[in-house]
Order: C-alpha cells, then structure tokens, then sequence
C-alpha cells in the first residue's frame, strides 16, 4: 500500500509541477515585450504584426531570424545608424516578439506572403532587404513570387543555400504536447539556457552577450504564452526549411552575403559552393563574429550597407 501511495505521489508531482512552472510562466510574461522604441500595427490576414519605422531614405528592411525569444531586437545595435541613412521597417515577424502568434500551420511560404503583403501594404514601393540566417530563405522564396518588390538583397549569415537536413516532425510533435511540450519549450526559453546557448552558439565574443542581450531572447520567448512554441515547433523540426540553391542563383538584383568567420551554426562552405555554380554575388567576411555579425560589429555593419545599397 505505501509503495502504492509513494507511486501515486510521484505521479502527481509529475504532472503538477510542469503544470505549476507552466502556469507561473505564462502569468508573469503577460505583458507585452517592451522596447525603447514605439511599435506600430499591419492588421494582416493571419494576425497583427507589430513593427518599427524609423528614420528617412528609400526603405530599408529588416528581417531578423527565427529562433527562441528572435523578433526584432536582433537589430537594435545597428537601428540609429541605418535609420540616419534610410527608412527602416523592422518586423516582429508572425509567432514572434509582439506580433501575433496564432496555432496555425508555419511554413516558408506563410513568411514569404508576409514579406510581400507587408512591402505591398505599408511600405508601399520595391525595397532594400536585409535578412539574417533562416530568414533568408523567406526573403528569396518572396522574390520568387514578386520580384518586383525587391532592389537589392543582403543576407546575413543565410541558410538552404545548400539544402537541407530531413525533416524531424516528431520533434514539433512533442513540443506541440500541452504539458511536457511547453515544459520543455519554457526551459529551453529560460535565462540559464539562452545565456549558454548564445554565448556558446551564437556570439564570437561572450563579453557581447550582456544581461540586457539575454532578457530580450528571455522576455521574446515567454511573451504570448505557450503560442510561442508553434513557429519554433515548425523549425526544429524543418518545417520552415525551403532549398533555395537553385532559386538563389535565378534573381536578378544585386546579392550580398555577409558570414561570420566564426559562425557555428551554418557552414561556409555552403557559400564556397555557391560561388562554384556561377552564382555572382558579393561576399564579405567579419572576423571574431558568429552568426549575428551585425550585432557584434554594427559599426562594420552599416558601412558594409551603406557601400552595397547605395
């Protein structure tokens, strides 16, 4: 009976305390992601989508990368310096930051729409583009569909330029599960997890990853609740991912790649092969920077912007 009742017990710690960190978690991050610069609204047909407009030039875009707690932020080093040169729009892009996360299915071509809805609505006329890692992707498969839309195309750190891994959607499986799913969600969110996870895959310099750089992946990835599990769901598991070797190669605008030296995440020798097919395009390298080379060197960033778009 008492090995019965012992059973029973780790039974219900087991589902009450997820339960309790999960609950605790969504009521404290009910408040929207705060930022120092005053966001505007794109009622587009999938949900609100929250954005910056700053500054004054041709329009100049933003799109940051996908991941826990990414939304528009990943700009904020280089934001004043570009926007003296250009206006800037930078989206929260849909499931992230403040814009709307609905539970609907998240793939490449949800975000390609996005993008092009969004420069056909509000910006209103064809666009400089700068695009980080997965993001990437989203940008060449939207000019695909209207290239109209598009002047010139810098992407950072970009990925599916040679292919990808097999898709895992066991993974989204999980992680789509109520309880264990957001649990494990809520703790890959985490200040200790992003903490390690940026210092050690993300950044070059583990002195530029301050508290204030991990409150905001902190703060981004709790925001709106276990919905902010959906988008990362779909890209763990590849449902995001989108081959754009062949398609990357078919624009006809201006194209700049821009990698960190010491990127761990997307190897180099992807843009190697790139150049090996014919593909023209500009290339730069940062030196001591990883996958986030504008934000580890903003400085560089915006010269490197300032010579390519103009």
């Amino acid at each position: 009976m008492k090995k019965r009742h012992k059973l029973l017990l780790s039974a219900a710690a087991l589902i009450a305390v997820p339960a309790a960190i999960n609950y605790y978690i969504k009521k404290t991050f009910s408040s929207p992601f705060s930022s120092k610069y005053s966001q505007l609204s794109y009622e587009w047909k999938f949900g609100n989508i929250k954005y910056l407009k700053y500054g004054n030039g041709k329009p100049l875009l933003l799109l940051h990368g996908i991941g826990i707690g990414s939304a528009g932020h990943e700009w904020d080093n280089v934001l004043n310096a570009l926007a003296r040169h250009y206006t800037v729009y930078v989206p929260d892009l849909i499931g992230f930051g403040n814009s709307h996360k609905p539970e609907i299915s998240y793939s490449a071509y949800l975000y390609a729409s996005l993008i092009n809805d969004f420069i056909c609505d509000v910006i209103g006329e064809p666009v400089y583009l700068a695009a980080s890692s997965k993001s990437s992707e989203f940008a060449v498969s939207s000019y695909r569909f209207h290239p109209e839309n598009f002047l010139k195309m810098l992407l950072v750190s970009p990925t599916g330029i040679n292919g990808h891994d097999e898709k895992c959607p066991n993974i989204k499986r999980f992680i789509d599960l109520p309880l264990y799913g957001t649990f494990a969600f809520n703790i890959m969110s985490s200040m200790a997890y992003q903490s390690y996870y940026l210092k050690k895959q993300v950044y070059s310099d583990c002195a530029k990853v301050d508290l204030i750089t991990i409150s905001k992946y902190h703060k981004g990835g709790h925001y709106g609740g276990p919905a902010n599990k959906y988008p990362v769901a779909a890209y763990l598991s590849g449902l995001l991912d989108v081959d754009i070797s062949k398609t990357i190669t078919e624009l006809k605008i201006p194209v700049h790649i821009l990698w960190g030296a010491d990127n761990k995440q997307n190897s180099i020798n992807a843009v190697y092969d790139l150049n090996q097919r014919g593909f023209n395009f500009g290339f730069s390298t940062f030196e001591k920077a990883g996958l986030l080379p504008h934000s580890e060197h903003p400085s560089k960033f915006v010269k490197l912007c300032m010579e390519f778009f103009e």
